[in-house]
């Protein structure tokens, strides 16, 4: 099975994970024959992933047919291919997915009485993959969900696409498997972890994505040409994938009537108990009702068995497994294929030895968990700067290089970019509900409103589910009636920033997306501006109050800065014309604002320089506290934050502390004193092409890149920076630390000017 870096050990996720996704994980180097070891010669073979075989399921509106002449299940939607429709650009699941979807969707009846999208028919899919070493090169140590896996991205009929012709609306996953990023990663399988929803909570629950040709165009726009242009992941028919041709093949076991499933067909008709009724649609005109909220989504009404207790989660697994009962009671029909054995497909598949094939940290001593052997090590490919396969040649110890932009000779060596050890399966952060997604190109404001990018906002969700406490905002609760908004400043990922005025006092307001208004994201923007009104510093953004109606209308009602960010600040001077004296007073408030936060245990753990606001009569003051989160037992590792500023040990998912938001502090004082983004030149010493993201996370997590300062910097600040963004956080000075050596400065300066 595959090893974590800290706490050391892994557990499994579940059994009928292990069933239903045998192989959703695979390291195949965690053992010393795997593929992915490698082999002391002078030319390294190419890096190649193992072959991995698992058995999902996938909800649909109508059975797949048979074709006795390919002798296979195949799709049966018109005008498609009958081998290509079942798995053209396509999502699939855990069983524990496919009936959590099945959950979201009841409900949403059809006037003619049928399951909201006409669910009625759950197909089991037999699924062959290996990853396109591009992609294992980006996640495969990187990866804060699924190890080896990329994003999960969304397809609706075949098309990952939803910007609604808005190209800033377009989801980054979406541009990276239609080759429209700065980097080709291929046609990877995608996956999430969906452990709880406000429909009910299952174990086990994974969704899967499978890009294939032409995804940025529906079913019925993707032209010959199109698929020819972008090609996809799914294999022809017969051909096996290898991660470079093609990423992966299927065959359909069979499939079950969700009407027989439930037990709908073995019901009775009300008033004639001599009748059963034919399907779902005679079911609910007879009046009954198979699975409905009641009291606000804190019950669920059900005149079927098999939904009854809709949100225990125990109850959850009890229909999972009825799920796959079922299908090997009735799988006898004619041309249904067997579930293969838990024991078949661990013999198949990249060694292991446990049953279940995705891990997750362990919370508490275990007998299943595993600890990596101290002399074993994982190696993943790394991405070049022209998107192909590394070596996996192991380089020497490694050394920190000073790189300035350019980078001089003397630069980061072919070693160091080209096979760079993981020394275990990075599960960054927590395998948990959301995707905590990385912005891979440089920083840019997102959006319209010219000077006002400051309030983009882009916070990155919390992973806890509770009720929606707006109580605890009632103080805090502003009357809406005085509240004028009237231009968008900025937009994130999950919010945008208006300007407005309360009570005739300019304002900045912040409103979640209308397609981010779902229970645990109202909650956790709740938790936002609770943070953010305890605060009472003259260095932090103050929260005004908040508004709502109904919590889907949430707002955060805020102080405005009338200055921007500090990034773009930067960006319209030069070290000329800003001097480092206006630069000092900067810094003051920068980290005054963060010996605020440290005094209370509080990480803000995406502390840049489009988090610094600045007012022409108020200075600089810290924002966005949408990851911000208290200090538990002094340590954290969800890695979280914009990776340009990101401590190594949150690059890497180890424990982290307030020495974080030091290192990100750090790489700010790079800003102040190139003008420039952290990294924003550095080349490859070999190809003199601009390094890619992922080769500078590496790099920097490996202690192997930091920036160089300018001869114009201030002895004493680049002493001070140095110390900041020190590979061992032990080595960084404390946040009350630099406040002093900073106040020291501005004292001097202020004497040296009398």
């Amino acid at each position: 099975m595959p090893f974590s870096i800290s706490p050391g050990q892994m557990q499994p996720l579940g059994v009928v994970a292990a069933i239903l996704s045998t192989a959703a994980v695979v390291v195949a180097a965690s053992n010393p024959t795997s593929s992915t070891t490698p082999t002391p010669t002078s030319t390294p073979a190419p890096w190649k992933m193992q072959t991995v075989r698992t058995i999902q399921a996938r909800v649909q509106n109508s059975p797949p047919a048979w074709n006795a002449t390919m002798g296979r299940w195949v799709g049966n939607f018109s005008g498609s291919d009958p081998y290509i429709g079942p798995m053209d650009s396509m999502t699939t699941a855990t069983v524990e997915g496919a009936l959590l979807y099945i959950q979201q969707k009841l409900g949403n009846d059809d006037v003619t009485c049928t399951r909201g999208k006409n669910m009625s028919s759950i197909w089991i899919y037999d699924i062959t993959f290996v990853q396109p070493p591009p992609s294992v090169a980006l996640y495969g140590p990187l990866s804060v969900q699924v190890p080896e896996y990329g994003h999960y991205v969304d397809m609706v009929s075949g098309s990952c696409d939803k910007s609604n012709g808005n190209p800033a609306n377009m989801p980054g996953e979406c541009n990276e498997v239609a080759n429209k990023s700065d980097v080709y990663y291929g046609p990877y399988v995608g996956a999430t972890v969906k452990l709880d929803s406000d429909y009910g909570d299952y174990n086990d629950t994974l969704w899967f994505s499978y890009p294939n040709s032409c995804v940025l165009q529906k079913y019925a726009n993707k032209t010959a040409e199109c698929r020819a242009a972008q090609p996809g992941g799914l294999c022809p028919l017969g051909v096996a994938p290898d991660g470079i041709k093609c990423t992966f093949n299927y065959t359909i076991l069979g499939h079950i009537s969700l009407d027989d499933l439930v037990g709908i067909t073995n019901m009775t008709f009300k008033n004639d108990s001599t009748r059963y009724y034919k399907d779902r649609t005679e079911f609910c005109l007879d009046g009954r009702i198979e699975y409905q909220f009641k009291n606000g989504g804190t019950t669920v009404q059900t005149d079927v068995e098999f939904w009854k207790d809709g949100l225990n989660r125990t109850m959850n697994s009890v229909r999972s497994r009825m799920l796959i009962e079922y299908y090997d009671k009735y799988r006898n029909k004619s041309n249904m294929k067997a579930l293969p054995s838990v024991e078949s497909l661990r013999a198949e598949n990249p060694p292991r030895s446990l049953l279940a094939q995705v891990c997750q940290h362990c919370t508490s001593a275990d007998p299943f968990c595993v600890a990596k052997p101290p002399d074993k090590t994982i190696v993943f490919p790394v991405l070049s700067s022209s998107a192909q396969p590394a070596s996996t040649q192991p380089p020497a110890t490694p050394t920190p290089t000073q790189l300035s932009s350019p980078p001089s000779s003397s630069s980061l060596g072919t070693g160091a970019i080209v096979g760079i050890v993981v020394g275990a399966v990075a599960v960054i952060g927590v395998i948990g509900l959301f995707v905590v997604r990385r912005n891979r190109r440089a920083p840019a404001y997102k959006g319209g409103g010219g000077d006002m990018s400051a309030y983009t906002n882009e916070t990155t969700l919390g992973t806890m589910r509770s009720a929606v406490a707006l109580e605890e905002l009632v103080i805090l609760r502003l009357n809406e009636s005085k509240m004028q908004l009237e231009y968008v400043l900025g937009s994130g990922s999950f919010a945008d920033v208006w300007f407005g005025t309360y009570d005739g006092q300019p304002v900045a307001v912040k409103k979640l997306h209308p397609n981010r208004v779902t229970l645990p994201y109202i909650e956790s923007f709740a938790k936002e501006i609770k943070l953010m009104s305890d605060f009472d510093s003259p260095y932090i953004v103050r929260c005004v109050g908040a508004t709502w109606t109904r919590p889907r209308d949430l707002a955060c009602v805020m102080e405005y800065m009338d200055s921007a960010d500090l990034r773009t600040l930067l960006e319209k001077t030069t070290p000329e014309t800003l001097p480092w004296v206006d630069k000092l007073s900067l810094m003051a408030h920068m980290i005054s604002g963060l010996c605020y936060l440290h005094s209370y245990s509080v990480i803000h753990r995406d502390f840049k320089s489009r988090n610094l606001l600045v007012d022409s009569q108020k200075g600089l003051k810290l924002t966005d506290f949408g990851i911000s989160r208290e200090v538990t037992e002094a340590t954290m590792t969800v890695g979280v934050g914009t990776f340009r500023w990101m401590a190594p040990e949150v690059i890497q998912g180890q424990a982290y502390t307030v020495a974080a938001d030091i290192y990100s502090f750090g790489m700010t004082l790079y800003e102040l004193d190139s003008h420039q983004l952290p990294y924003h030149n550095v080349k490859h010493p070999t190809t003199g092409l601009i390094m890619t993201d992922t080769a500078i996370i590496l790099a920097v997590g490996q202690g192997l890149l930091q920036p160089t300062f300018s001869d114009a910097c201030p002895d004493w600040l680049r002493s001070l920076a140095l110390r900041c963004i020190a590979h061992d956080p032990e080595e960084r000075p404390t946040s009350n630390e630099v406040l002093g050596i900073v106040r020291a400065q501005v004292r001097l300066h202020q004497t040296n000017d009398n």
